[in-house]
């Protein structure tokens, strides 16, 4: 079974998601401060391009590995579990804990630079989990480290948001987008800053009002069509959300249905598959699905919505470092094996995986991704019938 299914969360950087005062969210709200202090520190070492002291490097690598660690492996063999009961955070288990252990090993032997490089992407996997939907609080007032200061804006919003500091990160990513200088000798940078603030005011904040704002501040300055096209578009679904009821209490039904209803405009004004005229419903739709994972975990309908959010996160994958869609779509398998359903989300996983392995070198796929293939085809093919 591939490592992403032996999920534990190992990766909420900041306070628990929920407010009930149990021992277990307790125990874990501990953890998830520790875990923020050690981000504090380390976030401007590893942002340091150059004359990286190795020793207190080290050392904080080290620390996080062992906090990791500690909530995957409980006395008596219990694995500390997150107040959120979505599934989908069980996904993340393994690469933070994997990439942890390899950033500080790699650190200690040397390899400094690789080992900055690993822990300056592992900031995503905090962003991925705190930026699926609006649940959970926002935490304005937590105290970053004075070193956090030597941080650029871009940088400084991704740690504000990996802590959940909402409200900073997009204070900060406007200031980005705002800057005509860093769009044009950035525009990379830019467009990432964009869309990241797309996500965190569509899909945390849940406010089309705020969003339109955000995407205003970035049209005031000129930058490259390619970072651009896309923004016309996305203002016409958010001045069309506005118009929409609110639904008081949603159920895992309504939720579903609300997100395949999205789902099916999104494809609709799409002119190819990865067009991103559609984020902004993409982007709804994976929030609601992810909601309707929260309050119905092992609901009738939550395989398909695995596989819904993998449809979401394939035309959404620029914002990850991890193929999440794949994710999904083996989590679906797994969970409705031998149905049409599972057929769906192996047809989507193989094509990904086929369009990812393939270049000017031809197709050729690793021997492990493709004993994973060949597990989750038995189990997407329909059974056999027991008549002779």
């Amino acid at each position: 079974m591939s490592y992403r299914l032996f999920a534990i969360v190992l990766v909420m950087l900041s306070l628990t998601l929920t407010s009930p005062a149990t021992a277990d969210m307790r125990q874990w709200n501990k953890k998830m401060q520790e875990l923020s202090t050690v981000m504090n520190e380390l976030l401007p070492q590893i942002n340091q391009l150059y004359e990286t002291d190795k020793e207190p490097l080290e050392k904080n690598a080290k620390k996080l590995t062992e906090l990791v660690h500690t909530l995957a492996v409980q006395p008596g063999g219990k694995s500390m579990l997150p107040p959120d009961a979505d599934p989908s955070l069980t996904i993340v288990q393994g690469l933070f804990e994997r990439d942890a252990k390899r950033a500080y090993h790699a650190i200690k032997n040397g390899h400094v630079d690789y080992g900055k490089g690993i822990l300056r992407s592992m900031t995503s996997y905090c962003i991925a989990c705190h930026s699926r939907n609006g649940s959970g609080p926002d935490f304005p007032n937590i105290t970053l480290s004075p070193k956090t200061e030597n941080l650029n804006t871009f940088e400084k919003a991704q740690l504000l948001a990996a802590t959940r500091q909402f409200d900073g990160a997009i204070e900060n990513l406007t200031v980005v987008v705002g800057d005509g200088e860093i769009a044009h000798q950035r525009p990379l940078e830019w467009n990432r800053a964009v869309k990241q603030g797309l996500m965190l005011t569509v899909r945390v904040k849940q406010d089309p009002d705020k969003a339109l704002a955000f995407l205003a501040a970035a049209g005031k300055v000129e930058a490259p069509r390619f970072t651009t096209q896309n923004t016309e578009a996305w203002k016409a679904s958010l001045e069309a959300w506005k118009k929409e009821k609110t639904v008081v209490k949603p159920t895992e039904v309504s939720l579903h249905r609300g997100a395949k209803k999205l789902l099916d405009q999104a494809r609709a004004s799409q002119k190819f598959p990865m067009d991103r005229n559609a984020d902004v419903l993409y982007l709804r739709a994976s929030a609601m699905l992810h909601d309707q994972l929260r309050i119905a975990p092992a609901g009738p309908l939550a395989p398909e919505a695995f596989y819904l959010l993998g449809r979401s996160y394939e035309v959404l994958g620029d914002l990850q470092t991890e193929p999440w869609h794949e994710i999904y779509y083996e989590t679906c398998i797994r969970q409705k094996p031998h149905t049409a359903l599972a057929r769906s989300c192996f047809d989507a996983f193989e094509s990904s995986i086929h369009f990812g392995y393939s270049g000017s070198a031809g197709f050729s796929l690793p021997e492990d991704v493709r004993a994973q293939m060949n597990e989750l085809k038995k189990l997407a093919a329909a059974e056999k019938s027991d008549k002779k």
